[in-house]
């Protein structure tokens, strides 16, 4: 069986992409990191992941943009990283759209397990 393969987008948190990192690879997934969504689909386009995590915050509005473009040209599916207190608005946003879904930040590893699990 072949490790998940996931990108991990648009973090200003190292912190934050280094937990998800860490937490990920106890899942037996294979894990890359890029800071900023400048060459998100430049990444996505040569790592051909099967998943890809972008972390929303108020730098990155442009993300449910990225993620559209993601499913339309890949079909890979897309989970936001979110703080769900802070972006209740997006969430509502993204509802239609062809998001597997939201990790609320902090990150919780049940939460995780189940998007994995969709993927």
């Amino acid at each position: 069986m072949s490790k998940t393969k996931v990108l991990i987008a648009g973090s200003n948190s190292p912190i934050l992409a280094m937990d998800l990192q860490n937490q990920l690879e106890m899942f037996d997934c294979k894990v890359n990191v890029i800071g900023e969504l400048n060459n998100l689909m430049v990444s996505v386009s040569l790592d051909k992941p099967d998943v890809v995590f972008i972390h929303f915050h108020e730098f990155t509005h442009n993300a449910i943009d990225l993620s559209r473009q993601i499913n339309e040209r890949f079909s890979i599916p897309t989970i936001f990283m979110v703080n769900l207190d802070s972006f209740k608005d997006v969430v509502e946003s993204i509802e239609d759209q062809n998001i597997l879904g939201c990790l609320d930040i902090p990150i919780n590893s049940k939460q995780l397990t189940y998007l994995l699990q969709q993927v």
